[in-house]
């Protein structure tokens, strides 16, 4: 008799275990959709502002696009004027040769 109580927990348990593992099966069979399952579109997207970034800064020289017109990623939209950019570039250069000469006339001397 002691031993058959000892043992109802454990059947109760084995229970209730199959019980909720039964319950998840057939929600999850039942309430099964996938993207397919709840809508399938076709169209075109149309935006009225998008946000242009650059990788650097300076005045417009000359737009590639005009509003409306079709472009694919990757089209040059707009060119930006690099005069300044150029002229710090070329100052770069003239540093380095700059700091190349003194580092020869340290090593010749």
């Amino acid at each position: 008799m002691i031993e058959k109580i000892k043992e109802l927990p454990t059947k109760f348990s084995s229970f209730v275990i199959f019980f909720v593992l039964t319950l998840v099966v057939f929600f999850s069979l039942f309430f099964r959709k996938t993207v397919s399952d709840v809508f399938s579109l076709t169209g075109t997207i149309e935006a009225d502002e998008v946000d242009i970034v650059f990788e650097t800064g300076g005045l417009i020289q000359n737009v590639m696009a005009q509003e409306g017109e079709r472009v694919k990623a990757g089209d040059t939209l707009l060119q930006i004027d690099d005069s300044l950019i150029r002229a710090e570039l070329k100052s770069g250069e003239n540093q380095l040769k700059a700091a190349e000469a003194e580092i020869k006339l340290f090593y010749v001397e």
